[in-house]
This record gives C-alpha cells, sequence and structure tokens, in this order.
C-alpha cells in the first residue's frame, strides 16, 4: 500500500475537515477514547488557531489512512502535535512516516519547540512515542463549569484590559506569576490584543492590578487562558472571582461552558477549580524528545 501525504494549513476546508473527524470518530469507537480534544478537531476549521495538518492518503481510493494535527496556539513557532493511524489500518511504519515528514514540516516553518500529546488512557501511542525516543514531561486536566450569574467580591473589580493604561500592570501580573522573560510577555500580550477571538481581563484590588486572565471565545463555548495571580495577592480569592466573572460573562453571552486547562501537579490550581465548579474531562500527557 503507497500513501500520499499532503499537507494543508489551518483552517481545513470542509470535505477535509469531515473526513478527519470520521476517522476520530472511529479510533474513538474503537478503542473507548475521546481523541477529539487531543487533536482539536472544532479548531481546525477555526481562522483563529494558527497550525496545518499532514495527511496520509492511500494512492488507489484516496482513503485517509491516517493525519498529523500540528497546532501553534499563539502563534510563536512552538507547536503541539499528535499522530493518528485508521485503527483499521493501524502501522508503526506508516505512523513513523507520518512523524518523519512532520518534522521536515517543523524544520521549514523555523519552528522553537514541539510537543507530543496523548490521551493519557491512551498505551499504545505512549509506547509509540516512546519507541520514537520521546519522554513523558507532565499532563494536564482539561476541566468544564457551567456558565451561570454568579455573585462577585465587591472588593475584586473586574474589567477589559486598557492597552493604554494597563500594558505595565499586565506584564508585571504575568512575569511575576509565571516566570516568563519580558520578551516572552510582549509576544503574548501583541497576539491577544490583536486576536479577534482572545481578550485580557484584569482584576483591581483598590487601584493596584492584582490578576489577570485571558477569554478565548469559540462558537459554543469560551476557555480561559493564562489566569495568573500576583504573589502578593495570593490567598484573596482573586483567582476564583476572575472564573466566577468568566461564567457570567459566558452566560451574558449565550455561551453554555467555561473550560480551562491545568497542570495536574498545580494541586493549589485545581483545589481553587474544583471550589468554583470545574469538574476534569479529559486528562492530557506531553512528551518532549
Amino acid at each position: 500500500m503507497t500513501e500520499d501525504l499532503v499537507v494543508v494549513s489551518t483552517p481545513v476546508d470542509q470535505e477535509t475537515w469531515q473526513e478527519i473527524s470520521e476517522l476520530v470518530a472511529a479510533a474513538s469507537s474503537q478503542d473507548s477514547i475521546s481523541y477529539a480534544p487531543i487533536f482539536g478537531v472544532e479548531n481546525l476549521k477555526d481562522p483563529h488557531y494558527y497550525g496545518f495538518c499532514l495527511l496520509a492518503y492511500r494512492q488507489d481510493t484516496d482513503e485517509l489512512l491516517g493525519f498529523a494535527s500540528a497546532m501553534d496556539p499563539i502563534n510563536t513557532r512552538d507547536y503541539e502535535w499528535s499522530i493518528m493511524v485508521h485503527p483499521e489500518r493501524r502501522s508503526k511504519e506508516l505512523g513513523v512516516r507520518i512523524y518523519e515528514r512532520l518534522l521536515e514540516e517543523f524544520e521549514k516553518r523555523e519552528f522553537n519547540s514541539e510537543t507530543a500529546m496523548n490521551p493519557s488512557n491512551s498505551p499504545h501511542s505512549a509506547a509509540f512515542l516512546k519507541k520514537l525516543g520521546y519522554t513523558y514531561a507532565y499532563s494536564e486536566r482539561t476541566m468544564k463549569a457551567l456558565a451561570k450569574p454568579v455573585e462577585l467580591d465587591s472588593g475584586l473589580d473586574v474589567r477589559a484590559y486598557n492597552e493604554e493604561t494597563d500594558r505595565e500592570a499586565l506584564k508585571a501580573i504575568i512575569e511575576n506569576a509565571f516566570g516568563d522573560s519580558s520578551e516572552e510577555v510582549d509576544a503574548l500580550i501583541e497576539f491577544t490584543t490583536h486576536a479577534p477571538n482572545r481578550q485580557f481581563f484584569l482584576v483591581h484590588s483598590g487601584t493596584d492590578a492584582v490578576g489577570a486572565m485571558t477569554i478565548v471565545r469559540e462558537s459554543d463555548r469560551i476557555w480561559v487562558t493564562a489566569l495568573a495571580v500576583h504573589s502578593m495577592a495570593r490567598g484573596q480569592g482573586v483567582a476564583s472571582n476572575l472564573l466566577r466573572y468568566a461564567q457570567q460573562y459566558a452566560h451574558n453571552e449565550g455561551i453554555k461552558t467555561v473550560y480551562l486547562d491545568v497542570e495536574t501537579d498545580n494541586e493549589t490550581a485545581l483545589s481553587i477549580y474544583e471550589r468554583v465548579g470545574f469538574q476534569t474531562v479529559n486528562h492530557t500527557k506531553y512528551w518532549k524528545n
């Protein structure tokens, strides 16, 4: 069997998206694993997401035998990727061919880093990554909560980011919370402020900005990302207030659910999210070479 490997940038067209969706659904049914979140299936047709797909078609029938999705979440040439081969066509050889071509595409795009992802309950994909020389790095939970009217802390004022007045305060919060360099934070702010589906929000205690988050709009959900609390304000309910604000924001926009990702070993954050009402819906493992 001979395959053609085709590279397509996101957003993919409807026909390609349908082929990918059917392959992912078949594998999910076969393995009793939800693969769609790992491959970002819904995001593949979203013009706000950066990345590409590598498609492996059987030459004589044009059947989609396998594919890779490689996403660059904030357009910094730092890719997160996964590979799938159709459950009825699985072979290590095809997976390796897709992987080798994937590396070539990263080189063409002058990538900074690449990280592999797989569902935590998928032993065969973990074994495949180990054979490629990857080692486990960390895990994340995807959590969700219902959008709803909430009561916010009257002592904490959440408002949308203003580029003219809030930039230095936002930078200070993110650098303090995450340890990112000034250049990394500048890149994040530049990307977020120019993305039509992303918006920063800051929370103030009195006159001081003490926390921040990004809200990412999707068609039927919002995501909370880059939730940061300055060390001087930890333990004061800042993160909880931001999350409740996100639930209220989604409710006001007619969106039913709020999602976020959190590293599984971040017990402090997990306890806060669970108290606010977030529940785990997916586990993802990340691998580095």
